[in-house]
């Protein structure tokens, strides 16, 4: 994976008279953009879609942007800093509009307060495991079946989709932070259930 990776930064260092990127506006797409333009001069389309109709491509072009290097660079300080509050009061003017509302779904993958599941997590909870409707419940759809799959999977080996557990987890009185497994929301590190979370939108601290 990160061989495949460095290949395609190497390929975006390659000399080039222009560089457009063209990304969707769901929040894994926007992560992968602010990675590129942090790396290089270009500019950017975004659509909803993942490959507009043919018509659409020279309108599409012509209303390209190119994005500040500095603006992106500050915004993905604050998406790999180990402190996620930075994201809080984020200036994402200079980026692409779409940026904004995908940082913002990405400060909802940190733990809840009390259950301590994501967003993703209590959705895959409350909507039983079901892939459709969890996709439904996204202004902008942006989970892939494989991140979904790894989702239910430790859910499942936590005893989470059994009652009562199930139940006393969304109610908040059972903390799935004390029993999931470590892992990342952009630069942080969860690790156990002294870890950050949020508060509706909110984070706080350990």
């Amino acid at each position: 994976m990160n061989a495949q990776l460095e290949a395609w930064d190497a390929a975006l260092l390659a000399a080039a008279d222009e560089r457009v990127l063209w990304f969707e506006a769901d929040l894994t797409c926007q992560l992968a953009l602010l990675h590129h333009l942090v790396l290089v001069d270009a500019s950017a389309v975004v659509t909803q879609e993942p490959v507009p109709h043919q018509r659409e491509f020279a309108a599409l072009l012509a209303g390209r942007r190119r994005y500040d290097r500095g603006e992106a660079r500050k915004a993905w300080a604050a998406v790999t800093s180990p402190d996620p509050r930075a994201l809080e009061s984020l200036d994402l003017s200079g980026l692409p509009a779409q940026m904004e509302p995908a940082l913002r779904r990405l400060i909802d993958e940190l733990p809840e307060r009390g259950s301590g599941l994501s967003q993703t997590e209590r959705a895959v909870l409350e909507e039983e495991g079901s892939f459709p409707r969890v996709q439904a419940r996204e202004a902008v759809p942006w989970i892939t079946d494989l991140f979904f799959a790894r989702v239910v999977t430790e859910l499942h080996g936590a005893g989470l989709f059994d009652e009562p557990a199930r139940t006393e987890c969304l109610a908040g009185r059972l903390d799935y932070r004390a029993c999931a497994k470590d892992r990342w929301v952009g630069g942080v590190l969860l690790q156990g259930p002294s870890c950050f979370r949020r508060e509706g939108s909110r984070i706080v601290p350990p």
